[in-house]
C-alpha cells in the first residue's frame, strides 16, 4: 500500500500504484464484450456443429456414404482441428472402400492426437477393410 493510502486493495485499484488508471476503465468492458461475443459464436458453432453431426449419423445410418463424408467434411469448416471427425472420416472412407483416404485422416487425427485410440484402429485397421472389400460378392457382367 502506498503510504499516503490507509485504504484496502480493491479490484479497482493496486498495491503499488493506488487507483487503476482510466484507461483501464474503457478497456475492461471492450474485453468483456469480446469474450461475451465469442462464447457466444462459440455456442452457435456447436449447436450447428450437433446439427451437421446429426444429420451425418442418419446418412450412415441410411448407408449414404458419400453424403456422411461430404457432412463430416463440413463439420471439419466449424472445428478444424476436431479429432473425433478426422476419425470418423477415416472410418466412413474405410467403409466406402476408399483405402487411401482412410489412412490419410487416422494418420491427421494422430498427427493431432498421437495416444488417439479410434484412430489407431482405423490406421491398424487397414489391412481388414481391404481384406473385407476383397471378400464382398460382387456383381457379375452379363454376357
Amino acid at each position: 500500500m502506498h503510504p499516503n493510502h490507509a485504504h484496502a486493495t480493491t479490484m479497482f485499484s493496486s498495491p503499488r500504484h493506488g487507483r487503476l488508471p482510466a484507461s483501464t476503465w474503457v478497456v475492461a468492458p471492450v474485453i468483456a464484450l469480446l469474450l461475451a461475443l465469442h462464447a457466444a459464436n462459440v455456442y452457435a458453432n456447436d449447436a450447428q456443429f450437433r446439427k451437421i453431426q446429426q444429420r451425418s449419423e442418419q446418412a450412415e445410418l441410411q448407408n449414404n456414404l458419400a453424403l456422411a463424408i461430404q457432412l463430416n467434411q463440413k463439420l471439419l469448416e466449424l472445428k478444424p482441428k476436431d479429432v473425433e471427425t478426422m476419425t470418423t472420416l477415416s472410418g466412413l472412407h474405410g467403409k466406402a472402400g476408399h483405402f487411401e483416404q482412410q489412412l490419410v485422416w487416422a494418420r491427421l487425427a494422430l498427427k493431432h492426437q498421437p495416444e488417439h485410440f479410434p484412430a489407431l484402429i482405423n490406421q491398424g485397421g487397414l489391412p481388414c477393410s481391404i481384406a473385407q472389400n476383397l471378400a464382398r460378392p460382387r456383381p457379375r457382367a452379363n454376357p
